[in-house]
């Protein structure tokens, strides 16, 4: 095989590599941190005011967004 096709193949498995890796990044950094950020300031207003919970709960459950609702009843728990 010739030194110049070798070296074209390598840059291509190595670039293929980065796109994937970069990907990857993304999704963790971004997503997952926002997803954290809200969660985490959900968990502090209920901390600093627990009398709206039910005002939380029935907006999470007017929006449909389950995935909150329930965690608002897994905190109301602790």
């Amino acid at each position: 095989m010739k030194k110049s096709v070798l070296l074209f193949y390598m840059r291509n498995v190595a670039n293929y590599f980065f796109n994937r890796y970069f990907l990857f990044l993304l999704i963790n950094v971004v997503f997952i941190f926002l997803l954290a950020t809200t969660y985490l300031q959900l968990a502090l207003d209920l901390a600093n005011s627990p009398a709206k919970f039910p005002e939380k709960l029935a907006q999470a459950l007017l929006a449909g967004r389950a995935r909150q609702s329930i965690l608002l009843t897994c905190l109301s728990l602790l």
